[in-house]
């Protein structure tokens, strides 16, 4: 008998008296046609999305998500903690087959090969992938490593076997990201290609930390050819999506209470813009949406996604996210013990499922 690691989700809305029992609540933002700033209105809900692997390969410590044509990677912080380093990959058919069923089956997670060539041994202080995109059969992705109280951040390009067997890693491309904060611990956790550019995005933003924040601009063999302004993000900036015709995209903007001493918070402009439901009490779990153009990143005109935070009030640790074609995103959690791919419907959608927190399970099936 096989051995399966289960992810376990919530079913559809057209059981809600099963949700009910969970005492869910639910309330969905929209956008507003007014001329004036539009308000949020509530929380956005998620859909957990269940998945298995076959085996003993575990699920966890996920960093990042981007799109391989119509495959989607999930890069782990430490791929070479399993027998060979791996990356996850499931098929975006099965993902929108299982967002629209109403009893949807686990999809299968599969793995592709990460060979990294002595990339890891290559950095000082290695502490793990943060995160990864495509361009073409090109792939990059950014690493931290600390030494000391100091951390650093790298860039590392790549390229795709056939059929996305494997992903190679080039040492030879490793460049170091410059520091814009003394935080420990804090690097540069996201990044996109558009236009032939590879653009690199800082963690923390806030004003209090990051006097001048900025993105790195790198060519598509991985070297530094300018900078670009950022606006000044409050909390932490942990992945982002592709952009889309507009050169749009969004971000993951989070922020735990416990780290209050880390980041130093500062005012929300966000928060005064849209009202105090963008922060969720204690927390901020939220996807931002910012315009790409070649002399700086800024804010749009549409309203963050507030995602409904965790029961007891803490962060999900949402790490990962893409694009689901029109549709809305995906996001995966960085987590030892409970890692949750989920998809949030665009705002104003109503979603067809409901989310309540997962334990991540293993049984034999």
């Amino acid at each position: 008998m096989s051995r399966r690691t289960v992810y376990f989700v919530i079913l559809p809305a057209s059981i809600a008296v099963f949700l009910l029992c969970f005492s869910c609540h639910v309330s969905i933002s929209t956008r507003s046609t007014s001329t004036k700033t539009p308000k949020i209105s509530g929380k956005e809900t998620t859909v957990q999305i269940p998945v298995f692997i076959e085996g003993n390969l575990p699920l966890k410590g996920i960093s990042g998500l981007a799109w391989y044509n119509e495959t989607l990677i999930m890069l782990p912080r430490y791929p070479g903690t399993h027998s060979s380093p791996k990356v996850f990959t499931i098929q975006k058919v099965d993902i929108l087959k299982s967002i629209a069923d109403v009893s949807p089956e686990p999809i299968q997670v599969m793995t592709a090969d990460l060979v990294d060539d002595g990339t890891e041994e290559g950095i000082d202080g290695f502490e793990g992938y943060e995160a990864i995109a495509f361009h073409g059969k090109h792939v990059y992705m950014t690493i931290k490593a600390r030494s000391g109280d100091t951390t650093n951040s790298y860039i590392v390009s790549g390229e795709t076997g056939a059929g996305l067997n494997s992903i190679r890693l080039k040492p030879s491309t490793i460049r170091k990201i410059p520091p814009q904060t003394t935080i420990p611990g804090i690097s540069y956790t996201s990044l996109f290609v558009v236009d032939n550019e590879v653009v690199v995005i800082n963690e923390a933003n806030g004003d209090h930390v990051n006097k001048e924040p900025s993105a790195h601009i790198f060519d598509t063999s991985a070297t530094l050819i300018r900078t670009i302004g950022y606006p000044p993000v409050e909390y932490r900036i942990t992945d982002v999506c592709e952009p889309d015709t507009y050169e749009r995209f969004w971000a993951i903007n989070t922020y735990d209470p416990t780290r209050e001493n880390t980041l130093k918070p500062g005012t929300d402009i966000l928060s005064l813009k849209y009202g105090k439901a963008v922060s969720c009490e204690s927390t901020v779990e939220r996807i931002v949406e910012f315009q790409f153009n070649t002399i700086g990143i800024s804010w749009t005109s549409t309203p963050p996604i507030i995602l409904e935070p965790a029961k007891d009030n803490t962060t999900h640790k949402w790490e990962g996210l893409a694009r689901l074609d029109d549709k809305g995103f995906l996001l995966i959690t960085d987590s030892e013990s409970s890692t949750i791919l989920a998809f949030v419907p665009k705002p104003g959608e109503k979603p067809d499922l409901v989310i309540v927190k997962a334990n991540n399970h293993r049984k034999d099936i």
